[in-house]
């Protein structure tokens, strides 16, 4: 099983590499995960 990770932040490039990737996962037969990940910054209130 082939699997294609795809880290992303939605933005217009990262966009362009989702579409690609999803063409390649085609051509080989591969599945795909996306991944978006984010810090939360946490403060205390005053």
């Amino acid at each position: 099983m082939k699997i294609i990770l795809v880290p992303t932040d939605f933005s217009k490039n990262s966009i362009n590499a989702i579409e690609y990737s999803i063409e390649l996962a085609k051509k080989e037969n591969a599945k795909i995960i996306l991944l978006h990940a984010f810090h939360v910054i946490h403060t205390e209130p005053n």
